[in-house]
């Protein structure tokens, strides 16, 4: 699938309703095949979309396709209920592990501009300080 994703979930990276994010689409401002967004037009049509957010959800839907793939490698009536609590628990293991990614690099950036604000406090050139303040808070959110 790629780097297609549903309209829901694309809505949900935009910070969008799903409705909204359908209107764009229906008007023809934003690209889908069949009901999938292309992450790369929606990121050119809402710039503040977070390449890791997006980049995540594609990681999620190759966790799942994966876990399809093994599933339907044999019968659904072949899959004991057994084999299936191992998918599961494999795929949240692997959830929380790239969870716990995301939020070490949220605290990493939420110190980082911390220290960005103080640094500009004493710089003799506060403003470009601040520019640097304002890309990340761009490439944060």
């Amino acid at each position: 699938m790629g780097r297609f994703v549903t309209v829901h979930k694309a809505a949900t990276l935009v910070g969008i309703s799903a409705r909204d994010l359908q209107s764009e689409i229906d008007t023809g401002r934003l690209p889908s095949v069949r009901g999938m967004v292309h992450i790369d037009d929606l990121t050119e049509l809402h710039p503040n979309v977070s390449s890791d957010d997006a980049d995540m959800i594609i990681w999620v839907n190759k966790i799942k396709d994966s876990s399809l793939q093994h599933a339907t490698a044999k019968l659904s009536h072949e899959l004991t209920k057994t084999e299936l609590r191992q998918m599961l628990s494999k795929a949240n293991k692997q959830l929380s592990y790239q969870r716990d990614r995301i939020e070490s690099y949220e605290n990493f950036i939420h110190e980082l501009r911390y220290s960005l604000q103080v640094l500009k406090d004493k710089s003799p050139e506060p403003n470009k300080i601040q520019s640097l303040i304002a890309w990340l808070d761009k490439k944060s959110h």
